[in-house]
């Protein structure tokens, strides 16, 4: 989009030493290996799920459980996973030139789980 190539023109201009200044929000230069998988700028979406149970076994006791499921992704391409490929971000012009191959993904998750008791007095 109009967009993303306008911040891939203001990228290449102020990094045309093949660096990174912009840390994990550059874009890259369009038609390079690094803007295609750029994750700035792309359409994602997310997932939530969640749920509790709380059981009282005697008056004033909550026994409870919680669960919650979150997933983020993009809608289409592959991105830089930055869990696998910490460093990607530094290395543009060794993704460029395919001598560094950073490990790509779609979606990342995060399940979190609660147990919980209380007692009222």
């Amino acid at each position: 989009s109009g967009a993303r190539l306008a911040q891939g023109a203001a990228f290449a201009l102020a990094n045309n030493t093949g660096g990174n200044s912009f840390g994990v929000n550059g874009v890259g230069v369009p038609g390079t290996r690094f803007y295609q998988l750029s994750e700035a700028l792309r359409d994602t979406y997310q997932f939530v799920a969640g749920g509790s149970i709380i059981w009282s076994p005697v008056k004033d006791l909550d026994i409870g459980v919680e669960g919650f499921y979150t997933q983020i992704g993009v809608k289409n391409g592959r991105v830089i996973d930055r869990d696998k490929s910490p460093t990607a971000y530094a290395n543009v012009a060794g993704i460029n030139n395919g001598t560094f191959v950073p490990r790509t993904t779609t979606a990342d998750s995060v399940s979190t789980f609660r147990f919980r008791v209380q007692r009222d007095f």
